[in-house]
């Protein structure tokens, strides 16, 4: 690692500005509204969860790496943090085949028949990582929104991003243009997801 200031530098991270957190929430709320994400179903998009577990298993040990050299967790704690992840992804598949089978409920009232969704997408989700959990935190809320068809903002932890950024090329590849978005930014980005008249989570 190359030291700067007695500690080893780990990586160069770009600081999104407050005009980058309006374009994700843009195209969050794009992808939501224009293209069909939302009307997947719920087999549809445990395919993409189920297919980012996959990956996650296949760079297990990079991840609990970048954890360990970031927040400076133990090897056991990081190891833990990646597998109660990927656990979480899977008992959220799980749970998704079940709830394709009572996602909706028809029922007639004089006559007329009606149709009742139990869980409806709401729009663009703000996902603010935590820099103790980067990882398993973050997911509990981001990988819940994408299970119901919602699209995603992401705010990288200020410490503990490079887990979350490590991920940005398995996001692209396991979802539609748009449905996740992920940026590492300062404070004020913060305030204009917050503001925003888009988000809806």
């Amino acid at each position: 690692f190359e030291v700067v200031d007695g500690l080893p530098k780990i990586a160069d991270i770009v600081q999104a500005t407050a005009e980058d957190a309006l374009a994700c929430i843009k195209a969050a709320d794009e992808a939501f509204r224009n293209s069909d994400w939302q009307r997947t179903t719920w087999a549809q998009r445990a395919v993409c969860l189920t297919n980012l577990a996959e990956r996650m298993c296949a760079k297990k040990d990079k991840l609990a790496g970048l954890i360990m050299l970031e927040i400076a967790k133990t090897k056991k704690d990081a190891y833990a943090e990646v597998d109660r992840t990927i656990e979480f992804i899977e008992a959220t598949v799980i749970e998704m085949h079940s709830q394709a089978e009572r996602e909706t409920h028809l029922y007639e009232i004089d006559g007329a028949t009606y149709e009742e969704r139990y869980i409806k997408a709401k729009g663009p989700t703000i996902v603010l990582a935590s820099s103790n959990y980067p990882l398993n935190e973050t997911f509990t809320t981001l990988i819940s929104a994408l299970a119901v068809g919602n699209t995603v903002v992401a705010k990288a932890a200020r410490q503990g991003n490079l887990v979350l950024l490590e991920l940005l090329e398995d996001f692209k590849d396991c979802f539609p243009s748009g449905v996740v978005n992920i940026f590492a930014g300062h404070r004020e980005t913060v305030k204009t997801l917050a503001d925003s008249q888009k988000a809806k989570i």
